[in-house]
């Protein structure tokens, strides 16, 4: 699976002003393929939809972006979480960050930038044991997009690399990748009627001289992102959905299913938007209740309290951070 392929490191988020680089070149791609094709019109009647009046399905990568974004663990954490960003120019920007008093991650100091234009994005993080993890976007037209994604630590064989290459069409997405332990991908998905998209992805994974296939369909509309994800050969199958509720509050549920092993876990969550604070939370099958609360207590200035209590493991973990500058 395109999953079990991406690199660790892509699963830790930068930062809002990171995500923020990372939206605003997705919405690049997105403009420049609009004013191409000339802001068609999208039919609903699916025997009447025509190339032209297809959307975009956006990439395989991209058909759990919503639901993880709610429900991945990545975005809870504990001890005293403290970042500071700085922007010196327009196109740079800078920013340092302090971890303490984890159970997850020893005590870290880490170190960002992002260099940002139009057509060129550079990322990078720095931590106290030597890892550099960084990511170079390079848009050579609305259609077409790298990515250059590395993973450097000092330990042996512990370094990773990634080139993808991305092309999206009016109403189709393909996608390369190569890897530097000789693993290869390649994706594809295309839209059948305005709020339905289907494709796959095959891959090479070179290490264990494997391969497998998945076959993805997603749906979406205006308050709607249903997925589907089966991979025969790993006897995985993996279901996300999430519902808008109205412009303040979402819901989202995911389940995920080995045939081989019997083995499921299903995942619910929530998120809920004031003017100035947001709160997300989840609960699994496990039993594991999880929530995140981050208020805008000024221009530039965020504070985050993250809970996390595992009855089944008896292990209760609690969060504060403080963003400044984001």
């Amino acid at each position: 699976m395109g999953s079990s392929m991406s690199m660790n490191a892509e699963a830790s988020s930068f930062s809002d002003a990171v995500k923020e680089v990372s939206k605003a070149t997705d919405a690049a791609v997105e403009n420049g393929m609009a004013r191409e094709s000339q802001a068609r019109q999208v039919k609903t009647e699916w025997w009447n939809a025509r190339p032209k009046d297809l959307p975009n399905p956006g990439s395989f990568d991209d058909i759990r972006n919503e639901v993880d974004g709610m429900l991945t663990p990545q975005q809870f954490f504990d001890g005293l979480q403290f970042k500071a960003f700085l922007a010196p120019s327009a196109v740079f920007n800078l920013g340092h960050g302090f971890d303490l008093g984890s159970k997850a991650i020893p005590n870290n100091y880490t170190l960002f930038t992002t260099y940002a234009t139009q057509q060129l994005v550079m990322m990078s993080r720095l931590d106290l044991s030597g890892r550099v993890f960084g990511r170079i976007i390079y848009m050579h037209n609305p259609r077409t997009t790298s990515k250059v994604i590395a993973d450097v630590g000092s330990e042996p064989n512990s370094s990773r690399a990634t080139y993808e290459v991305e092309h999206r069409g009016l109403d189709y997405c393909s996608q390369l990748k190569l890897m530097s332990d000789q693993s290869v991908s390649l994706s594809y998905m295309q839209s059948i009627t305005p709020t339905w998209s289907a494709g796959g992805e095959f891959a090479y994974i070179g290490q264990h001289s494997v391969s497998t296939t998945t076959l993805a369909l997603k749906y979406q509309n205006e308050t709607d992102n249903a997925s589907m994800n089966v991979t025969p050969g790993l006897g995985m199958l993996m279901m996300g959905y999430v519902k808008r509720l109205n412009s303040a509050s979402s819901l989202a549920a995911d389940f995920m299913f080995n045939i081989f092993s019997r083995e499921s876990i299903s995942t619910f969550g929530y998120r809920y938007s004031l003017e100035k604070a947001m709160v997300t939370g989840t609960i699994d099958s496990t039993g594991k209740l999880s929530t995140l609360y981050e208020e805008k207590l000024s221009p530039g200035l965020s504070l985050l309290l993250s809970g996390e209590a595992d009855y089944a493991k008896k292990d209760f973990k609690f969060g504060v951070g403080f963003n400044i500058g984001a």
